[in-house]
């Protein structure tokens, strides 16, 4: 069992892990050892076992030995406090090894368990006179000794201090940043708190929660100065009502010193202070140490934030660094609170100042809009052109190949042709209602139909012949917007596609759709491996008249793509590779078809 709790040495490290530690230097130099406090007691059970010891211990001639102290003879002892000393009765060696933190001494192990020479039979029987042990178990005893040279024991033993103390300064330099890291996420989660938070008591409580782990402090509270200039406490731990109800004036005691001076307070002994007013008290509370820093707006004192400790001593300028930011923390919630209702007020005037910024932005845009739909008008070639050029190329093929076509498709052919119509219609008056808002239908559709319509009107583009246009979705997918604005949509998405891969050479031209169903939204891909978009293009290319195309091109179907996406819930984005190719990913709200049965329900 673990002997008494030493704090000091526990906060070095783990009672297991030490234990594994004794275990080690009682493996390599087969003694038994024990880490004992200043008193002698066992802070660790011990590892080994040296029976003679125990035998030892139930003698007179050695108790008598003890009280006369003439029983162990130092023979070894160094700066470091390292020493081996030998039994005169027994001929055991032993040796102690002190264990610091933070410079001072709080532990010691000592081993035992080698012998300097074989224990004579005459020697045992003198030595276990007048008691109940005989002498053949004494001289057994020592046999299970191992020899000792009292030299290389002693070189062993300072090999097992240097070893011991780097692992008490690795372990405290590990506490110490620990510590520090503790202290970071403290003061970063208070200063979250501070810049969230408008109540002033609630980060008082915050920051005078966490002072005692981070400081590691008896008492402490935080006041701030009333009208009337008395420091009044608002929050407080580890101390009595009465003792953070005492009032605090400038110039008047410790804490009156700060407020007076603006300046921290280390004060190692507060009885010993003859500028403490409030020394009876100090003593009732049973404290003594005292760290004290101000609260500052500018230059001036608003309050103070204190930690004490029963045990006198100055504070480490560590602990002071903490606690100045604490305070700063602490004053910048006052501020805030200072400030909130000025904030108020002067938020709700710019409120109403952005009402009417609103406002004035929206006819700027509106009228923006009417000059960009005159410059619309004068380009309209560009959508129309797209559309005219699926019409006359469905036309000509029945033209051309009329004996040749099957009724269907010369049905497809037809279908196609008014379709196009249909589209070139909606494209004019898309060109003719680009300054107004859009509007459409945002009922719930299947997503393959309208790709493969899509796909169909672009069967007869004789700009599309040589162009591997691949489909790739499942029949239950849906998507909520209007129908023939999204076929608008992948239309335009599509002939981009073929304008960047009509110059192709060396690899097949291809385009390539994938949608699949994530959570609520679709995620639809169109893919093409044509010539690219050049990195300075990649965020440009989605502003109004902006063209690659040269005279061939307006610059407005993209925009108008991500207005139509926009408008329909969703976002459009573009990943290209300049020479590879580009892919244009749509996220729609979208869901799985409904069952028949669910359908019905729903009816």
């Amino acid at each position: 069992m673990s002997g008494p709790h030493n704090p000091v040495f526990s906060q070095l490290v783990a009672p297991a892990e030490w234990r594994d530690i004794q275990r080690m230097v009682h493996q390599a130099i087969r003694v038994e050892v024990h880490t004992t406090d200043l008193e002698g007691h066992d802070i660790v059970p011990p590892q080994g076992s040296c029976p003679i010891t125990r035998l030892l211990d139930r003698l007179p001639v050695v108790a008598a030995a003890d009280a006369a102290g003439t029983r162990w003879i130092v023979r070894h002892e160094d700066e470091d406090g390292v020493r081996l000393s030998e039994d005169s009765l027994s001929g055991l060696l032993a040796f102690r090894l002190p264990i610091a933190v933070r410079g001072r001494i709080v532990a010691e192990v000592r081993a035992v368990g080698r012998i300097v020479g074989p224990l004579s039979l005459e020697r045992a029987e003198a030595l276990v006179a007048g008691s109940d042990v005989t002498a053949a178990e004494l001289v057994a005893a020592t046999e299970t000794c191992f020899p000792g040279d009292a030299q290389m024991l002693f070189v062993a033993a300072q090999l097992c201090y240097r070893f011991l103390s780097m692992l008490a300064a690795s372990k405290e330099q590990h506490a110490a940043w620990e510590g520090l890291a503790q202290r970071l996420a403290t003061l970063a989660r208070i200063g979250r708190l501070v810049s969230a938070s408008l109540d002033l008591q609630q980060v008082f409580e915050a920051l005078i929660d966490s002072l005692p782990a981070t400081l590691n402090i008896d008492g402490c509270l935080i006041g701030l100065l009333d009208e009337d200039g008395v420091l009044r406490t608002r929050a407080y731990r580890g101390v009595s009502d009465a003792y953070a109800a005492m009032p605090h004036r400038a110039g008047l005691g410790l804490t009156g010193t700060v407020l007076a001076t603006g300046q921290p307070l280390n004060v190692a002994d507060m009885s010993r202070d003859p500028r403490s007013i409030y020394g009876a008290q100090d003593a009732a509370a049973n404290l003594r140490a005292m760290l004290c820093a101000p609260l500052l707006e500018g230059d001036l004192v608003v309050g103070v934030l204190t930690v004490y400790r029963r045990e006198a001593g100055e504070f480490p300028e560590a602990d002071l660094q903490v606690l100045l930011n604490f305070a700063e923390y602490a004053a910048a919630a006052v501020r805030n609170a200072e400030l909130y209702e000025r904030v108020g007020r002067v938020h709700r005037e710019l409120g109403r100042a952005n009402r009417r910024l609103d406002e004035a932005q929206a006819h700027m845009l509106h009228s923006d809009r009417l000059a960009e739909a005159g410059r619309v008008a004068g380009t309209a070639a560009h959508e129309m052109r797209n559309t005219l050029g699926g019409i006359i190329g469905a036309a000509a093929t029945v033209r051309d190949q009329l004996d040749t076509l099957s009724p269907a498709d010369i049905h497809d052919l037809v279908s196609a042709i008014a379709e196009e119509g249909w589209r070139l219609r909606d494209t004019i008056e898309d060109m003719r209602g680009y300054a107004r808002p859009l509007h459409g239908d945002s009922g719930w559709h299947e997503l393959a139909p309208v790709l493969s319509e899509t796909l169909r009107l672009l069967k007869y583009d004789p700009s599309f012949a040589r162009i591997d246009l691949q489909h790739d979705c499942a029949d239950q997918l849906e998507f909520r917007g209007d129908r023939d604005r999204f076929k608008q949509v992948m239309l335009n998405l599509l002939r981009n596609g073929g304008d960047a891969t009509r110059e192709l050479t060396g690899r097949t031209p291809q385009i390539r759709l994938s949608a699949v169903l994530e959570d609520d939204h679709i995620i639809l891909r169109v893919i093409d491996n044509g010539s690219g978009i050049r990195p300075e293009h990649l965020e440009r290319i989605w502003q109004p008249f902006f063209t690659t195309k040269g005279q061939t091109g307006t610059g407005l179907g993209l925009d108008v793509v991500r207005q139509i996406i926009r408008e329909q819930g969703g976002e459009i984005t573009v990943e290209s590779e300049w020479g590879e190719g580009s892919t244009f990913t749509l996220i729609i709200p979208g869901r799985r078809a409904p069952a028949p049965a669910e359908t019905s329900e729903q009816l």
